[in-house]
Order: structure tokens, then C-alpha cells, then sequence
């Protein structure tokens, strides 16, 4: 059976409701050709300081006037801004390149850019993060037709937009054209205002800071439209699927549901010829199934080895390769296993993040014009000031992103670097300083600098450093690389962490900070010797060293403790126990409600470890606009299967990670103990510190709040709530979408996010793994 991706958020089963917001799809108008037009001339205010994907956390100046969409044209009035001179800026007019190839399309490419603003001073100072801003734009959408039309809506490079005083929230930054929105507009004109966000990660940091969005309208007679530019097919080899899973993109322009029924495919490959895997890993927006990709090793055909490239599910590999895009690559593996003997890497971030992440299935790497990582590649400086408590959980929120603190982990991996000297899209600084972190974890590496060559050129992955490095790794023929007697393992929380010399970490005692391990073997006694930081449990992964494992450890101050056998397949844990000491235990219990183990650890977005299809629940008048912004958004930045129930307790099918969504009341399934955060009826939302007192946030216009609670079977439950409509678009912002944002496990906004951010935040932290708020965590 070919898998498919279910149909996206407009899709959905078990609600009967006629019209919400216009955001409801549509039932068939009978064919009518419509005329609609966009404006030409566009109302333009800014800009505006924004930092690094600032913008989900609202950081919106405007906001503290009422909103962009308050405001009329005026060129005499001027707003305070950091970026402008004598610190205001003003209104302007700047024309759109209007296309109309037919009578129901109409397309609109509009380039804002400010060179009256001195970027260039301001880039001396703060490097790429000073060419980053926000503006907002106000045209129209005309619909000229006696009656009302289906619209479908493009919204190229654009995160947000108000349309007729109704916000629509995530947009489709990377032009991916998954999931636009459709829209039933009444004749007439219908007002647009677009906040625009100039994110130099997608639209580059060279030259004047030009910002450059498209807008597409589309009418539509409704239906089902089918996809065929996004169909994702496996190739045909000698007549046969090489592999049985396959993607059709379907779009409801209906206003009830459909079911689609599964295809027949051919039997799979097969092959019993072992060799090792080279994954290369796609730089950001591109295409694993474009002809750059495809060909980067033609000229090295002799490579020992299974050539993957894979997807990450998105050109932007879902999540910059990490959680979604890095499980797309575990899926590749897994659908290959019996033609895996080991696994070597090659490509930009990717490679670091397997290096540091899963060693321990890593041959060798050759990271390739790669940002060592997130926060490094365009600085945070410019964001909102902010309580350094915020502005720190933010940070540790991100710290899996942080190769940069985690090069011990692939001591005795061999690795080559190579980058361009004239790369103007990753600076050579990354390779450079990730070849000295290397080097100061005392480990030989291995760095190639070519003289002036870009970020890309023909032939960038066949250099002849890079075919001696293939050739050295793959005729070996080892399965591992080396394990040195002394090896150090950084782990930035457990759910993101594979394991190190098989030491896999479940729990960490506090979710603030690093765990660390450092490790000392012993060949001669088979004893090894552990010094441990912030641990709290670990095992030994079943099927990684075993030939290499222990027979005997010791942990810090403790006795030594006997490992087992791991042929026998005997469960085994050790743990720090209150008195400091460790013991070991092999009873499983521990892995229930009452303590975070799987999938669940990690922040906000181990939502995105789910194992079945996203449930979002609870939809009324009331929710369900912004259940169906979440299922288009999962649809379009991860291509994520979801589906809109009344309520997951009811559902016949097994279900995945679980989305409920409230406003005002939140009846929440009763867990084992009493939750940390808690709805209270009538009166806010509630949470109990660390030191178990309890701090109740008083219900107030824009109060919301996001957070996770267990569900069994490793599962998890993100909580969306609002104490109004603007408390809940609020905390829905929050919900995992673009990497870099920083969510840690529980937040709680106010309505002065909407102008200063995450400097507006009331509460946020981690829950530690008891399902506890850690001891750093802030509560105002």
C-alpha cells in the first residue's frame, strides 16, 4: 500500500458549522468565471526593529497603537522607530508589478526596501542581524462579480496578514504553495494589510535589505484540486517502486469532508548486498529531488556505498534537519535496513547536527559550507529588551541548535570540513571556528578552505579532498568509527540526544542546563569510570558498542555496579538517587504519566515527535479559526498529516500528539497527579513553582497560554488557551513552526506581546522530568 499524506488542515470530520470567518471551505458555485484584482499602489509604513524570528512572539510596535489595522494613510503622521532618522518614520507609497493572465487570476510582486535608512552603518555594527525589519503594507483585493467567489490565496514570503480585520497567522514564508488559504469574499473591495518581515536567512544578507513578497489570487468554482506539482512518487527501477510509500497532495474546496482511498503499488527492492550509507544533506531551500541535488556525485560513481539524499520533507528539511526534518532521515535508514552496514554524512548543517547529536551511527562526516549553528549565523541582539530570566530560558530553550557546545561528542569520528573563501551566504567564520572548538576538544580535524569559491559551485561535493575522504572512510571497511578510552558526552536535553559510546541519557536532573558525562575506559579490567553533571538516568542503547561495552562501571562517588549482558536483552537503568549515590534498577515502571521518558522530553516542539497523525480537538464558534490555521500551518511548513475532531476520547483510530484548543473554560483530562499548570474556570491559568507554591494569573483581555502535558504511550498534549479571542490567537502563534523561535515548555502571554514580545510574557519554563516546574523557570 502506498502511504498517503492526509489531506491538509481544510479538511475535517465531525463538525457541522456554516461559516467562520471565511475561512471555511467552500461548497461548488457552479463554475462562475469571476474578475478579481489586487491593488496596484500599496500603502507602506516602516520600518521597524525585529530580531531573529522575533515575530512569532508578536514584537509588533504598531500593536501599542491599536494595530497597523487602525491606522489610515496619513504622509504628514509619523511613529517612533529605532532604525529612522531623528528615530520616526512615516508613510509611503510603493507600486506592486500587477499581473492578470486571466480573468479569475491576479498577481501581485511587491518590492518594499527603505534606502533612506543607513544599513549599512547599522550592518558595521550589527552584522547581518541590523539588515533584518518589519514593515507593514495595505492594498486591496477587488472582487468584481454580483455574487461571492471561492478565492484561493498565495502568500509568498509572508508570515501574517489582516484581510477584512481578520488575522491569518503563518502565511507560507518559504513558498512552499502547500497549503494557501481558501476564502469565500463578497463582491467588492476587501482591505489587505500584510506585515512584512525581512528574515535574512531566507531572502539574504547582500546588498540593500530588500523585502520581496507575492501575492496570488485565484478563483475557484470549489471542489477537489489535486495537487499534481507537489505528487512525490519513488522512482521505477527495473519496473519495480523502490520504495512502497508515496505522497498526493490533495486541497478540500468543499465545505464537507472527503475520504480518499489507498493505491495498490508494486512489491519493493530488494537486496541483500551490505554497504554503508552516504546520506548527504540538502542546504535550505533546496529540493532533494532537484537536478542540483541529484547529480552533485555523478563524477565519483566508485563510491563504495548507498547514496541517499534525503528530503527532510521540506526544502527548508522541515526544521532545519532537527526533530522533523532529522526523523525524516531516520525513516529513510529504517526503510533500507538490510542494506545498511554503516553511515557516513556529507552536507551543510545537517552533518553537524548527526555529529553531535547520534555519533554513535556516524562513520565519518564532511560538513560542507555549514553554519556551525542557528544563533550564530544571524545573531539575536535586536530583539525586544527583556528580563534576562526570559531572555536566558529562550536561549536554553534553543540549545540543541548549539553544535558549537557539543564538538566532544564525536571525538574519534573522522571529519573533513570543506568551505568556500568567497561563500557570502554562510561566512567562512562557522567552519573556521568549528575546526578550533574540534580542535580544543582534543581530537585531529581536518579543514579545507578553497580559494575563492562561492557557497555553491559545480562540483562543490567531488572536490579532491572530498573524493581521498570518501575513499579513506569507505575502504576501511568498518561499521564504526573509533571510540577513544576518553570521550566526553554534552547532552542539550534527552529528546534530541541519540547515544555515545552507547551511554543513552533518558532524564537529566534539571532541564535548565547541560548534562555532561565524561568517560574513562578501561580495556584491560572492562571497567569504565563515569563522572557525571546534571544526570539524573541513563542506560546502555542495546545495539550500539556492544562489543565494546563495560563489565563493570563506576559513577562518581558510588560503588562500582555490574552491567548486563546486552545479548540477553535485560532491562537495566541506572539512577542518581536522593542521597546522591547510584544505583541500578531494571524495573520499567517509571516509564508512565507521572514521568517524561520517549518522545516527550525535550521543549515546546517535541510535539513533533509524534508517531500518528496531529489530533486537534475541541473545535467551536470560538476555536476553530485557529484549529484550521494550525492544521494548514502543520501542513505547510512539515507537510504533517492532522485532523479537526470534536474530541479525541471519542475517536475510533489510534491518534498521535493531541492539539486542544480553548477559550475561556478548559476542560481538561484528569491526570494521576495534580498538574503543574493548571485552567482555572472563571479565574486564569495557575502554576505551581519549584517550590510548590502556586501563582495564579488573573483572566485579562490577551491572556493565553501554550503548554504540554503527558499523554500514555509516550504521547504528548499541547494546550492552547486564551482567556479571550486575542489571548488565543496570542498563545496559537506559539505553536511550533519555524525554527529558531525558542518556545520551552509552558508560557504564558499577555496582551503586551502583541508590541513587546516576548518581553510581555508573564511566565515561561520547563517542565522537568516529573512533569515539575524547574527551578529557573520565571513567573512574574
Amino acid at each position: 500500500m502506498i502511504a498517503l499524506e492526509v489531506l491538509y488542515g481544510l479538511l475535517w470530520t465531525g463538525i457541522t458549522v456554516d461559516t467562520i470567518n471565511r475561512m471555511v471551505p467552500l461548497q461548488h458555485h457552479g463554475g462562475l468565471q469571476t474578475s478579481i484584482q489586487l491593488s496596484t499602489d500599496w500603502e507602506v509604513l516602516g520600518p521597524f526593529q525585529i530580531g531573529t524570528r522575533e515575530a512569532t512572539w508578536g514584537a509588533d510596535p504598531l500593536e501599542y497603537l491599536g494595530g497597523f489595522r487602525s491606522l489610515s494613510y496619513d504622509e504628514q503622521s509619523t511613529y517612533h522607530s529605532s532604525l529612522a532618522v531623528n528615530g520616526t518614520t512615516g508613510w509611503s507609497i510603493q507600486r506592486a508589478n500587477v499581473t492578470e493572465k486571466h480573468q479569475n487570476v491576479s498577481q501581485a510582486d511587491l518590492t518594499v526596501a527603505f534606502p533612506n535608512i543607513d544599513w549599512v552603518f547599522l550592518q558595521s555594527i550589527y552584522g547581518w542581524a541590523a539588515l533584518q525589519y518589519q514593515a507593514w503594507a495595505r492594498g486591496n483585493i477587488i472582487i468584481n462579480t454580483e455574487d461571492a467567489q471561492a478565492v484561493v490565496l498565495y502568500t509568498d514570503s509572508i508570515l501574517e496578514f489582516w484581510l477584512d480585520g481578520i488575522l491569518y497567522f503563518g502565511g507560507d514564508v518559504y513558498t512552499y504553495h502547500g497549503a494557501p488559504l481558501v476564502l469565500r469574499l463578497d463582491p467588492g473591495s476587501h482591505q489587505l494589510d500584510v506585515r512584512l518581515i525581512r528574515d535574512v536567512r531566507a531572502m539574504g544578507g547582500v546588498g540593500q535589505p530588500k523585502t520581496e513578497v507575492t501575492i496570488r489570487c485565484e478563483t475557484s468554482s470549489g471542489g477537489v484540486a489535486i495537487l499534481k506539482e507537489k505528487l512525490l512518487l519513488p522512482e521505477l527501477l527495473n519496473g519495480v517502486l523502490a520504495s512502497n510509500f508515496g505522497s498526493l497532495p490533495l486541497r478540500n474546496e468543499y465545505r464537507s469532508w472527503i475520504e480518499v482511498l489507498a493505491i495498490a503499488s508494486m512489491d519493493q527492492l530488494s537486496n541483500d548486498h551490505s554497504l554503508p550509507i552516504l546520506l548527504n544533506m540538502h542546504g535550505a531551500g533546496v529540493e532533494a529531488d532537484s537536478e542540483q541535488v541529484r547529480h552533485m556525485l555523478d563524477s565519483v560513481p566508485d563510491i563504495p556505498a548507498w547514496i541517499v539524499f534525503p528530503a527532510g520533507v521540506t526544502p527548508w528539511s522541515g526544521d532545519d534537519w532537527h526533530v522533523w526534518g532529522y526523523a525524516d532521515v531516520q525513516a529513510a535508514i529504517a526503510a533500507i535496513p538490510v542494506w545498511i552496514d554503516a553511515t557516513a554524512w556529507s552536507g551543510p548543517g545537517g552533518t553537524w547536527f548527526a555529529l553531535t547529536h547520534y555519533p554513535d551511527i556516524v562513520l565519518a562526516a564532511a560538513p560542507v559550507s555549514g553554519y556551525s549553528s542557528i544563533q550564530s549565523y544571524v545573531p539575536y541582539q535586536l530583539w525586544h529588551e527583556t528580563d534576562p530570566g526570559i531572555s536566558g530560558l529562550l536561549q536554553a530553550a534553543l540549545v540543541s541548535y548549539r553544535h558549537e557546545l557539543m564538538t566532544s561528542n564525536f571525538a574519534g569520528i573522522p571529519v573533513l570540513q570543506q568551505h568556500g573563501s568567497s561563500d557570502d551566504n554562510v561566512p567562512t567564520y562557522h567552519s573556521r571556528r568549528m575546526n578550533q572548538l574540534t580542535s580544543e576538544s582534543g581530537q585531529p580535524s581536518k579543514y579545507v578552505e578553497l580559494a575563492n569559491k562561492g557557497h555553491w559551485f559545480q562540483g562543490v561535493m567531488e572536490t579532491e579532498p572530498l573524493r581521498k575522504f570518501y575513499k579513506d572512510v569507505l575502504d576501511t571497511g568498518r561499521s564504526k568509527a573509533h571510540l577513544p578510552l576518553k570521550f566526553t558526552v554534552v547532552i542539550p536535553n534527552t529528546g534530541d540526544m541519540g547515544s555515545r559510546g552507547g551511554i543513552l541519557v533518558d532524564q537529566l536532573a534539571s532541564p535548565d542546563q547541560l548534562g555532561k558525562v565524561d568517560v574513562i575506559r578501561n580495556e584491560t579490567s572492562s571497567t569504565w569510570t563515569l563522572k557525571t553533571s546534571n544526570i539524573f538516568r541513563f542506560h546502555f542503547a542495546d545495539e550500539e558498542w556492544n562489543e565494546l561495552r563495560p563489565v563493570f562501571i563506576k559513577i562518581d562517588s558510588s560503588p562500582v555496579l555490574a552491567v548486563k549482558d546486552a545479548t540477553k536483552k535485560l532491562r537495566q537503568w541506572f539512577i542518581r538517587a536522593p542521597d546522591g549515590l547510584w544505583r541500578e534498577t531494571a524495573d520499567p515502571a517509571w516509564q508512565s504519566e507521572t514521568q517524561r521518558y520517549g518522545r516527550q522530553r525535550g521543549p515546546l516542539d517535541a510535539l513533533l515527535r509524534t508517531r500518528g497523525k496531529f489530533m486537534l480537538e475541541n473545535p467551536d464558534t470560538a476555536t476553530l479559526g485557529i484549529a484550521l490555521q494550525i492544521s494548514r500551518n502543520l501542513f505547510q511548513y512539515f507537510a504533517a498529516d492532522s485532523e479537526i475532531v470534536q474530541s479525541v476520547g471519542t475517536h475510533p483510530s489510534p491518534v498521535g500528539n493531541v492539539i486542544s484548543l480553548f477559550r475561556g473554560s478548559a476542560p481538561l483530562r484528569r491526570l494521576a497527579d495534580e498538574y503543574a499548570v493548571e485552567i482555572k474556570d472563571g479565574e486564569g491559568i495557575s502554576i505551581r513553582d519549584a517550590l510548590g507554591d502556586t501563582r495564579l494569573y488573573p483572566s485579562d483581555e490577551g491572556l493565553g497560554a501554550i503548554f504540554l502535558r503527558p499523554l500514555p504511550d509516550e504521547r504528548l498534549n499541547l494546550v492552547v488557551w486564551g482567556a479571550d479571542d486575542a489571548g488565543l490567537r496570542s498563545a496559537a502563534r506559539l505553536m511550533p513552526m519555524l525554527t529558531g523561535v525558542g518556545q520551552p515548555d509552558f508560557i504564558v502571554v499577555s496582551k503586551a506581546c502583541a508590541w513587546k514580545g516576548a518581553a510581555g510574557i508573564l511566565a515561561l519554563g520547563f517542565l522537568d522530568h516529573r512533569w515539575n516546574v524547574s527551578k529557573t523557570s520565571y513567573l512574574s
